[in-house]
């Protein structure tokens, strides 16, 4: 049973004279509920006689916009995969310095990528269904007579078909439900949707409380601006920021370890580093997975070994480019 993320009061049971409170209500859930219902939250209400607040059960589903791109594992089992990225890679072309091609590369590599999704895998579960609907007619048919010879050809593709399908499921469950600690043990597709089904819920915003009504908002637009002003408010700078620093001495490195610390990285280093990292993991927002700059690293390792050099040269990151590769550099 998987409890449903609280909004609202802390607490759910005060005592009348006020020594003590707990959460002692709660609503519980099965994972079959939440396939029906996956965006349920549960308030809590204001306390009226009753030392017990009440409990409200929504479901509410909330489009937050698009969803951000993240590169699949199970990619790299089609055949035609490697090649389909070399060929877009290398027919890419574009005017800047390092930082900035890496950037538009990926940007670009990253749309191709899903559509040729969409062309090559599709709909898994529409296709699985398609599969075993064909599956079932040809069974039958085999119980009222035997089937041709090409029928049967037909019924083993179609069972093959239906295997790598099971496959690729079982991998994108997984990677999705960020479980690592069973990525080499054996397959479990029902843990894995747990998984899944509760990180969704306990990273997903549910709202903001207003600083200045008190009221609760969940409207996505009104949300997104709400955080982005107060992301604004407490980090931009003002003109005098009141911090002397005239009195203060800070330890100083010494002269080796300023020259370990500031000498130029080199292709080696990178690699060394890039290899040391997860392969699930991703440097950044960008969805781009060490499992994949590792698989096509002769292809990428120009771009990336310059734009590190470009950072180390220059000491700072062009506008407009995330730092996701400076997470490769160990000094850094």
């Amino acid at each position: 049973m998987l409890d449903i993320p609280c909004i609202g009061r802390k607490f759910t049971w005060y005592r009348p004279n006020g020594k003590a409170k707990s959460r002692l209500d709660r609503v519980l859930t099965s994972l079959e509920w939440l396939q029906h219902w996956p965006g349920c939250k549960q308030y809590v209400l204001d306390r009226q006689i009753s030392d017990h607040c009440a409990l409200l059960l929504k479901s509410n589903v909330v489009d937050w916009g698009p969803k951000p791109f993240r590169f699949l594992d199970i990619w790299q089992e089609d055949k035609e995969f490697e090649n389909f990225v070399k060929r877009k890679w290398e027919s890419y072309v574009v005017q800047g310095n390092e930082f900035v091609v890496v950037k538009e590369k990926l940007k670009m590599l990253k749309s191709d990528l899903k559509g040729w999704n969409k062309e090559v895998f599709g709909y898994t579960d529409k296709i699985k269904l398609d599969i075993l609907r064909k599956i079932q007619e040809l069974d039958m048919r085999d119980d009222i007579d035997d089937l041709e010879e090409d029928k049967i050809r037909e019924r083993r593709e179609l069972l093959s078909q239906l295997q790598d399908i099971n496959v690729r499921n079982e991998s994108l469950l997984q990677q999705k439900s960020r479980a690592l600690w069973l990525k080499q043990g054996d397959t479990n597709s029902k843990y894995f949707h747990a998984s899944i089904k509760w990180r969704r819920l306990r990273n997903e915003i549910k709202g903001i409380q207003c600083h200045n009504s008190g009221n609760w908002v969940e409207e996505p637009n009104a949300v997104k601006e709400m955080v982005k002003e107060f992301y604004k408010k407490n980090m931009t700078a003002i003109e005098d920021i009141g911090v002397r620093l005239d009195n203060v001495h800070f330890k100083e490195i010494t002269e080796s370890d300023n020259i370990l610390l500031t000498y130029p990285f080199d292709e080696e280093e990178i690699k060394e580093a890039i290899w040391n990292c997860d392969s699930q993991k991703s440097p950044g927002p960008d969805g781009v997975t060490f499992s994949f700059i590792k698989k096509f690293w002769g292809l990428l390792n120009k771009e990336v070994v310059g734009a590190l050099k470009y950072f180390h040269k220059e000491g700072k990151i062009p506008k407009g480019c995330n730092a996701s590769f400076l997470t490769l550099n160990p000094k850094s």
